[in-house]
């Protein structure tokens, strides 16, 4: 139990650095579009490939590490391309080693994958506001010492050689959850693109930027926890729902708010969804959905897309939730609350550190 922790600590803290030296690169004046698009690709298509081959090499720990590095060596290029590819590769390789490890520990829970995933939109929203007023380079050591701590939790729990990733046999098991995979990969790709798209007319000033920050993280985080207390499908799929009727509203801040928290909280149950239908291929999942979410990027990268109005937006949301309802797995009432019991029973067990 403590290794776990100390393993979510460390990469939910990992993650907030990461993104923030990424922002903190290339938010500054009017970046070329195409450093953005490059950016992107690398830092999140790029991570299927690299997904499938954490799951082979079983390696996480190393993976994430080396991600920090990378990303802090970014930090020393002058700019431009050079600079978003390994920047974004940086990024990807640290996302994918820190998240496989994280769905390795969480087992059937979704809380951890909520706590980690939340501080990205935390250190991008950071690292754009500083922009310019830091140098590039104040990001290195910061990273480094991620890379560090990663490394040293990793040996001192014994997760440094081989992080226990499970083995999958790929062909069969797609096989029989192809269709789910589909929907689930697919309500990722909208939620990316009603992300980018959806008109928020209310956001202006400086306090409610960081309000939607701020929303959009503690969604991804309360995500995770009401679905291990009431069931994924549930949470999902009402989120999503109320999510789309409030974003009919988009000059009131408040619904705005509401909206952008509710719509987030289906973060980390798609993520929990798509590892639960590939066991094993961890890395796959998490490739899958960063994937998704680049796909949903691409109209806007290349400048296909604008606002969407919100009665469209509002559609969006309710397809997502049509899809995600039956893509997630049902967990009946006894057995959501045998499982929650067990778990509080165990926790009051002494248990040996993993």
């Amino acid at each position: 139990m403590k290794g776990r922790r100390a393993r979510l600590l460390t990469a939910s803290a990992a993650h907030f650095f990461v993104d923030f030296a990424c922002a903190l690169y290339l938010f500054g004046g009017a970046p070329d579009p195409t450093v953005f698009l490059v950016y992107n690709y690398c830092a999140f298509a790029l991570q299927l490939p690299l997904g499938i081959l954490a799951d082979r090499l079983d390696r996480n720990a190393a993976l994430a590490a080396a991600g920090c590095a990378l990303t802090a060596a970014a930090s020393l290029l002058p700019g431009g391309l050079p600079l978003a590819a390994i920047a974004g590769l940086g990024n990807a390789l640290f996302h994918v080693g820190a998240g496989v490890e994280m769905l390795c520990d969480s087992g059937d829970a979704r809380k951890s994958l909520g706590i980690f995933v939340s501080p990205g939109a935390l250190g991008l929203f950071a690292g754009g506001a500083l922009c310019g007023a830091l140098p590039r380079v104040s990001a290195l050591p910061l990273l480094l010492l991620c890379a560090g701590a990663i490394l040293y939790v990793a040996h001192l729990f014994g997760h440094l050689q081989r992080s226990g990733n499970a083995r999958m046999q790929l062909t069969r098991t797609l096989r029989a959850s192809l269709p789910a995979v589909s929907a689930l990969v697919l309500v990722v790709l909208l939620r990316s693109f009603v992300g980018f798209t959806a008109a928020q007319p209310w956001k202006t000033g400086q306090a409610l930027p960081l309000l939607a920050v701020l929303m959009v993280a503690l969604g991804k985080c309360a995500g995770g926890i009401l679905a291990d207390a009431l069931g994924a499908r549930r949470v999902g799929t009402l989120s999503l729902l109320l999510a789309g009727a409030l974003f009919l509203l988009p000059q009131s801040a408040s619904a705005g708010l509401a909206a952008l928290f509710l719509f987030n909280m289906t973060m980390p149950l798609t993520l929990w969804g798509l590892s639960r239908l590939l066991p094993g291929g961890k890395g796959l999942a998490f490739g899958l959905t960063t994937f998704a979410l680049f796909l949903g990027f691409v109209p806007v990268g290349v400048g296909a897309a604008g606002q969407v109005a919100p009665l469209w937006t509002a559609g969006i949301c309710a397809l997502s939730a049509a899809l995600l309802f039956p893509a997630l797995q049902r967990e009946a009432p006894a057995r959501l609350l045998a499982r929650l019991l067990a778990r509080r029973a165990q926790a009051l067990l002494p248990r040996r550190s993993r």
